[in-house]
């Protein structure tokens, strides 16, 4: 798990509001997308195979609208994730997951 704490070594000081938040080149929005899943918590090992890996969100709570399923009936209905990690900004480790 000391992946955990490497991605927020490299996020926090490279990925923040200063003018100089952004290192490198955004490389067709795959950095910003990395900062995104990793302060998540998860990320997709590949992009096609459905498989993440957990990390540790970097938030409280965060929670994401999801679009419809194909199976979905009522397609108006707001489907949502939200990821709750009470203590999460000082804690880089997870102890749980529920799903």
């Amino acid at each position: 798990m000391r992946r955990c704490a490497r991605v927020r070594d490299i996020a926090q000081p490279n990925y923040n509001k200063i003018l100089m938040g952004r290192c490198g080149n955004e490389d067709f929005e795959q950095m910003s997308s990395w900062y995104i899943f990793g302060a998540m918590g998860f990320y997709p090992v590949n992009p096609v195979s459905g498989e993440y890996v957990i990390g540790s969100p970097f938030f409280d709570k965060i929670t994401i609208g999801l679009p419809p399923t194909p199976e979905q009936k009522d397609k108006h209905r707001k489907r949502t994730l939200t990821i709750s990690a009470a203590g999460a900004p000082t804690k880089p480790y997870i102890k749980s997951l529920t799903v």
